[in-house]
């Protein structure tokens, strides 16, 4: 039953995190029924009535996807443990410089979300928080920082440890920073895709490209900002920029707002835009031919990897006669890419994962359900 959503409801659903979403049995339900698809049903009408908790709600579905939805309720002080644990271990640190680890950290955490409580719920509690301090002592390094630098020929991707992707380009140079405040700050040098991790307000991302910075929430783009270069350039191929120049950034006066399919070029000697719709030849030209959402219906795991490598330009290897007989059912829409790897992998089974390699991004598992 559709009926009229009633008030005490909408203020049920304004005032959900992450953990809420997790645990709502009515909401895993309208996941694992294909979620936005299906745009009729209670929660996606909640969710459009309150934007500001569409992104988070995306989060919550994407772990639910990759942990099949069948893990049973997370314990009530589980997430408050976690926070309290990685926030110790952050304010102990005392070398603050950070190493590209190609998103060991962000994987870390997303797999202690995903399984670590069954370790505190088994019988030694003792050896299970051990387990869990290992873990999570891999953020000690770059949950905060990291830089990267592309030396080679081809476009390599680079894991943020905030869980967004970016595929930077040949002599190009980055590097990642989340202030104190909370705020994601990458400086760029040359040519760069991003698709940026939702966050809240609090958590929002920037791009400061020599005298010229993006602001977004969530969303994918190529930035082109070559320090030898006149001009610099901001293609948005999903979600909303907003872009501006450095000394401009306080007041905002001369901020250009950008929406898919649309280009803003920069003047550097004159501090000036020029903004321009594009067509989609262009903008495959510059992004990934990426599609906005992915339906496989028991689809051979070999045949998403490929079109996952293929659609991003990368090369995806993997033995497939050891995945040969995994099918795949599952949905993706504009998750970034390395999110989209950890439903497919953790959707073949708990054994499947994948790591870096220059340009090349390595599938390793036990096989199917393993």
């Amino acid at each position: 039953m559709h009926g009229l959503i009633k008030p005490s409801q909408m203020k049920h659903v304004a005032n959900y995190q992450l953990e809420d979403f997790l645990r709502d049995a009515s909401f895993k339900k309208w996941v694992s029924e294909g979620a936005f698809q299906n745009a009729d049903t209670q929660w996606s009408r909640w969710l459009e009535q309150f934007p500001e908790k569409k992104k988070l709600a995306l989060s919550a579905r994407e772990i639910l996807m990759a942990s099949k939805l069948e893990e049973p309720p997370f314990p009530e002080d589980y997430f408050v443990k976690i926070e309290k644990y990685v926030l110790d271990q952050v304010s102990r640190r005392k070398n603050r410089h950070a190493y590209l680890r190609y998103g060991i950290a962000a994987s870390v955490l997303f797999f202690i979300l995903l399984n670590g409580w069954f370790w505190i719920n088994k019988g030694d509690s003792d050896a299970s928080q051990t387990k869990l301090a290992d873990r999570v002592s891999a953020l000690q390094e770059n949950d905060t920082f990291l830089t990267a630098d592309n030396t080679t020929g081809s476009i390599i991707p680079v894991a943020l440890p905030d869980g967004s992707s970016v595929l930077l380009h040949p002599e190009s140079h980055l590097h990642y920073e989340r202030k104190p405040d909370g705020i994601r700050t990458v400086e760029l040098k040359g040519k760069a895709f991003f698709e940026v991790a939702p966050k809240g307000p609090e958590e929002a991302f920037k791009v400061i490209a020599g005298e010229m910075v993006t602001h977004v929430l969530g969303t994918s783009f190529t930035i082109t900002a070559f320090q030898n270069e006149k001009n610099f350039s901001v293609i948005v191929k999903t979600g909303e920029v907003a872009v501006n120049t450095v000394s401009g950034e306080s007041d905002q006066s001369g901020t250009i707002t950008l929406k898919p399919n649309e280009q803003v070029s920069f003047n550097r000697k004159d501090a000036s835009f020029i903004q321009e719709s594009i067509s989609q030849r262009e903008i495959r030209i510059h992004t990934p031919a990426t599609s906005s959402i992915y339906v496989f219906e028991d689809t051979p795991a070999t045949e998403v990897f490929k079109r996952i490598g293929r659609e991003y330009g990368l090369d995806i290897v993997m033995d497939e006669k050891l995945l040969a007989d995994c099918g795949l059912t599952t949905n993706l829409t504009d998750e970034p890419l390395f999110q989209k790897l950890k439903i497919i992998c953790r959707s073949i089974g708990p054994a499947t994962g994948f790591s870096i390699d220059g340009n090349q991004i390595q599938i390793f598992s036990g096989g199917c359900n393993q």
